[in-house]
């Protein structure tokens, strides 16, 4: 567990014992007093099916207000975690308008004007168009990444495997820029304010091991051993490091499929078979019966034919991978990069809503990093032109696409013309202005085919290998495939 996480639940926890001790003696305090020795920071799973028919976007983040049982009745209260309202804003220390001028935090925020409020309907609304994304996107890194640097960062590694270009980094960036939307949590600068910054945190927290990197004189090499300052294990001003906080159980604590034991390889790989790979790609991946599920998904699961379609002569399955690379501060903020198969409205304020969308990838960034007065920081990066890589997976819509006979088959011969006529990518600003694709410094969007040989169990992970670049589906086209990168 990051350190930092585990100094913010002891804060969660220090408050909840004031208030249990607010109530007066008896079985009610008692019982409170009882829940608080079990409490946990909690955590939000972006990435697994809501129970049906509710979104992925819970109604305890969405509601503004929330109601509560006082020592003298209950009462209705604002929802702590709906947004956090700054008690006082100090404008100096925001920096950059709106947010030098906003006394809570937003999301989705209607303008950038004063008076915009958030719009957590759209947010439900977008989140969920990218689940299955979301979903697709956790299981492969699982599954298919053995290299924890590839697995947890998102800079770009030239002259890398183009089946390794996503990261769990990544996909929280992209959590990040969808939740936000031009409100808090799409910007480096200010996301840690808004309340939902630390349910999604808590849920991702193996990326969070990087914090404490801001102490360090660029240049430095860091290993295991590195103190994560300035976090302190005890009162005498030893540092935590990566080593000493590797396991969670460290902190006190596990997670539900983790629990009584169950954290051995093979119980691992069952959790996550269970909450991710039932139907991942939607063939046949994982070895685990297919669950009940929404939207897009009770369209694809009924397709008993995709399987054999997918399979090779070897008995392997067919992947069709989208990879992403751009420069990480190339457009002065945070941005979206959407990826489409088939015909989309040309309105860019709906592109996150399409129901032809495959999925949105957001490249998490500062802003004014082009300004004289911006992140010095954020400058440097601009300057080296960091690139960052990230992936949209293609299966499951294409399934889809073959359950409605718009495609024969996950052969490469039919998905490569179809791709070539159907694929699109379109990039935008978080407030939906789009932006020419051919004006992303170092943009290169490109289509990878995998073979994957199944698990043989429900508590082993399937076999991913013979990555390939299918470069004539996107080459010659505004931020393409780029001729000698692996991406």
């Amino acid at each position: 567990m990051a350190p930092y996480l585990a100094l913010y639940e002891q804060v969660l926890y220090s408050n909840i014992i004031s208030v249990v001790n607010e109530f007066p003696t008896g079985a009610q305090r008692q019982r409170y007093a009882s829940a608080a020795i079990t409490f946990r920071a909690p955590y939000w799973d972006w990435a697994a099916a809501p129970p049906a028919g509710q979104s992925v976007y819970p109604a305890s983040l969405s509601d503004p207000t929330v109601q509560v049982t006082m020592p003298n009745g209950t009462t209705t209260i604002k929802n702590p975690l709906f947004a956090y309202t700054f008690n006082p804003l100090v404008p100096q220390d925001m920096f950059y308008n709106p947010f030098a001028s906003w006394v809570e935090t937003k999301r989705y925020p209607t303008s950038w004007d004063v008076a915009a409020t958030s719009q957590n309907n759209l947010v439900a609304q977008q989140l969920d168009n990218s689940r299955l994304s979301f979903r697709d996107r956790l299981y492969n890194l699982f599954t298919a990444y053995s290299n924890y640097t590839e697995f947890s960062n998102e800079a770009w590694i030239p002259d890398g495997n183009p089946g390794n270009l996503d990261s769990l980094e990544s996909l929280h960036d992209a959590i990040h820029s969808l939740t936000g939307s031009s409100g808090h949590m799409s910007y480096l600068d200010y996301a840690a304010f808004d309340p939902i910054f630390w349910l999604h945190h808590t849920f991702i927290e193996p990326e969070a091991q990087v914090e404490g990197t801001f102490t360090y004189v660029p240049g430095t090499v860091k290993d295991d051993q590195s103190p994560l300052t300035p976090f302190h294990t005890d009162a005498t001003g030893d540092m935590w490091n990566s080593e000493t906080a590797r396991s969670v159980t460290t902190f006190g604590y596990t997670y539900p499929e983790l629990a009584g034991g169950n954290n051995t390889n093979s119980s691992i790989k069952a959790a996550v078979n269970s909450l991710y790979g039932s139907t991942a790609g939607s063939t046949g991946l994982s070895s685990k019966a297919k669950r009940n599920l929404i939207d897009r998904e009770e369209a694809v699961v009924p397709v008993q034919t995709t399987v054999a379609q997918a399979v090779t002569s070897d008995g392997k399955r067919r992947q069709y991978l989208a990879n992403i690379k751009a420069q990480k501060f190339g457009l002065d903020g945070s941005y979206f990069v959407h990826i489409f198969i088939g015909d989309f409205n040309p309105s860019p304020a709906s592109w996150s809503f399409e129901p032809n969308l495959v999925g949105t990838h957001g490249v998490f960034a500062n802003l004014g990093t082009s300004t004289s007065d911006g992140c010095q920081r954020c400058k440097e990066h601009q300057d080296s032109g960091l690139q960052v890589t990230g992936v949209v997976p293609l299966t499951t819509t294409l399934v889809d696409k073959i359950s409605k006979g718009d495609l024969p088959s996950l052969d490469p011969n039919d998905v490569a013309p179809y791709l070539t006529k159907n694929l699109h990518w379109r990039i935008t600003m978080m407030n939906d202005t789009e932006v020419p694709r051919n004006a992303v410094p170092d943009l290169a969007v490109s289509v990878v085919s995998a073979q994957v040989k199944p698990a043989s169990s429900h508590n082993d992970f399937p076999q991913w290998g013979d990555f390939t670049v299918l470069a004539g589906i996107t080459d010659g086209r505004p931020g393409g495939h780029n001729v000698g990168d692996l991406c």
